[in-house]
């Protein structure tokens, strides 16, 4: 049989058990009822009679209506409550207390109304007032004999209903504690019984998982039977064949990755002997990169000196002022070579940094020209190539070397804005923004024929870009172009 059909069949079991231990208390609490029942209209069979003595006692004090007709209802209430009482006990000795109940209950209404009688006659006659009051004394004797007997078997129809009461509840408990015994004896024995079947074949599962799981894949786990531990058996077996055809498969597959592994660790030291070789090849361009930066600043620094002492050679003012327009331009290139040899970058360099360096060369070359004109800058960083650097730092030392020369003639000071930002189709925009004078009337820059502005167009179309020129408030030089990326 399953472990799952005796857990069930252990459950009905446990089940039924249950709702007759239910059934038992609700019978139990029904004839306790009964009894209690009983017992309580005993108690207000003698609570009324003693009532009725109070009444009684009352009316012969007073001789009130009030308490007269108040004795009359107690009577008949005990007569209904004799009437129930034949109802709630059923014993042969109990239903013979309740008659005799019910004969001296008449005997007493009889008395009394005898008694009543009896007063209003000796009420009427006054002359024989003794005969009467010796009457009354005699019923009112009567009287007293009977409610004792009355008194009496009601006591002993209450202590029949209390031993009544007594034996259903004793009778109860013991139904119910004999129930559960019988309950705590059939769980004991059926879970002593299942937890030796369980156990036993947990234990030999047990063993049979711990030998398969010490690497004995050869190993069996052999449970007879047709419950759960016998199907749990045959799945452990019938995993440990899979398990060992699992197993020889990987062995075949580590041996494969091992020698895979030793290969890849051969073309992985290869690998880094080669990106060590790159590297040193790399630090080595890197540094004839530098050289070159460095000698090709040199190199420009010594034909601008060549150019100034040219200049200060001439004594053609023209001359001198072309030849010092020739010294700006090749500064403005050799100032990108020191940038990109002393950045880390070698291919690109800081335009911001490059410009305020640029334009505080130029103000300072300039001298007292520059020295009432403030320089000012709005510049985004950006980050350009060399080819694209010099082109620009060419642009930019034109624009502002023209500020300086004409926007402020006949002024005493002046501003000069540099800006630099980005446009929202991605490309870069250089202004150069002055206050001065503002350009010659008819003046059109596609036109000029300074060669300042004749290089700016043509560096403008090497850097796919346009420059454009207009007058708000002085003169704004502007030049667009793609972003290098």
């Amino acid at each position: 049989m399953l472990i799952k059909e005796r857990l069930q069949i252990y459950i009905a079991m446990t089940v039924l058990t249950f709702f007759a231990v239910c059934l038992m208390l609700l019978l139990s609490l029904y004839y306790v009822k009964k009894a209690i029942d009983a017992s309580d209209l005993a108690n207000a069979m003698i609570s009324n009679a003693f009532e009725r003595v109070t009444f009684r006692t009352d009316y012969l004090r007073t001789n009130s209506e009030r308490a007269k007709i108040q004795w009359f209802e107690k009577f008949a209430e005990i007569k209904r409550l004799d009437q129930s009482a034949k109802v709630k006990f059923r014993s042969v000795e109990d239903r013979k207390t309740i008659a005799e109940m019910a004969i001296v209950h008449e005997s007493i209404g009889k008395n009394f109304s005898a008694l009543v009688e009896n007063i209003k006659k000796k009420e009427e006659n006054t002359d024989s007032a003794a005969l009467f009051q010796a009457i009354e004394s005699r019923l009112h004797s009567q009287l007293n004999i009977k409610l004792y007997e009355e008194v009496l078997l009601g006591q002993k129809l209450r202590t029949s209903a209390r031993a009544h009461l007594f034996f259903v509840l004793s009778l109860a408990a013991g139904g119910i504690l004999a129930t559960l015994l019988l309950i705590f004896v059939v769980v004991l024995i059926n879970s002593q019984t299942l937890t030796r079947v369980i156990m036993a074949r947990i234990d030999r599962l047990r063993h049979g998982t711990a030998v398969i799981g010490g690497g004995d894949l050869k190993h069996r786990i052999e449970i007879a039977g047709n419950d759960e531990f016998a199907e749990l058996s045959g799945a452990f077996n019938e995993m440990t064949d899979k398990l060992s055809g699992t197993y020889h498969d990987l062995e075949n597959e580590i041996t494969e990755r091992k020698r895979f592994e030793a290969a890849l660790i051969e073309a992985h030291d290869q690998l880094e002997k080669q990106v060590e070789a790159r590297t040193r090849e790399l630090g080595e361009k890197e540094v004839l990169l530098k050289e070159i930066h460095h000698r090709v600043k040199n190199n420009l620094q010594v034909i601008s000196s060549l150019v100034s002492l040219q200049a200060d050679g001439s004594e053609d003012e023209a001359v001198r002022e072309t030849l010092r327009d020739v010294i700006y331009r090749v500064r403005s290139m050799a100032l990108v070579h020191e940038k990109l040899y002393q950045s880390a970058d070698l291919a690109r360099i800081d335009f911001a940094e490059y410009t305020r360096s640029l334009l505080s060369y130029l103000w300072r070359a300039h001298g007292a020209a520059a020295a009432t004109v403030r320089l000012t800058f709005d510049l985004e960083p950006f980050s350009l190539p060399v080819d694209t650097a010099i082109p620009c730092g060419l642009i930019l030392n034109e624009l502002a070397g023209n500020a300086l020369k004409h926007a402020f003639r006949g002024r005493s000071e002046g501003e000069v804005t540099v800006s630099l930002h980005g446009t929202a189709d991605g490309r870069i925009r250089l202004s150069v923004r002055d206050n001065g004078v503002g350009l010659p009337v008819g003046f059109e820059v596609r036109q000029a024929r300074s060669l300042g502005l004749r290089l700016v167009q043509m560096l403008a179309g090497q850097l796919d870009g346009a420059v454009d020129v207009r007058e708000e408030g002085g003169t704004v030089f502007e030049l667009v172009f793609g972003h290098p990326g």
